[in-house]
């Protein structure tokens, strides 16, 4: 799979439609991404009819990378919004950051993860190990 990243916040998919003015919903997605909040970490999950014809086949391969990718993350006692969740049982999560500043900390930017047709035959253990690497890039 591919991914993109981005320090600032931007929505790679409807961006096109933002910037076509000739585009009738330019203006409807232009108020949606002005309104949005730019917190977190913003992250979708693509799939390209390259990787296979069939939908189910598409919808599937988009369900395993995103549930591999919220996986990594809590592994890494990050939520899925990219802020870093705290430990209950004590004052300082595992992180070593006390919990009354985990709120305001964590991943900031948009991802986008585009799959390929190797995602269709690859075992789970496989994309969550290279989406594990995406998400340890991410925290550096």
């Amino acid at each position: 799979f591919t991914c993109n990243y981005a320090k600032d916040y931007k929505t790679f998919i409807h961006h096109r439609l933002v910037e076509d003015k000739d585009h009738p919903l330019h203006f409807v997605q232009k108020r949606i991404l002005r309104e949005r909040k730019e917190e977190g970490l913003w992250w979708h999950v693509t799939v390209t009819a390259q990787t296979s014809r069939a939908k189910v086949v598409r919808s599937w391969v988009r369900r395993r990378m995103q549930n591999a990718f919220i996986a990594e993350l809590r592994e890494r006692d990050i939520a899925q919004d990219g802020k870093l969740v705290a430990d209950k049982t004590s004052d300082i999560g595992k992180h070593g950051i006390e919990k009354k500043r985990l709120g305001t900390m964590g991943l900031t930017g948009s991802v986008k993860l585009q799959a390929g047709s190797l995602a269709v035959t690859a075992k789970y253990e496989e994309i969550r190990a290279e989406i594990g690497g995406v998400v340890d890039a991410l925290l550096q």
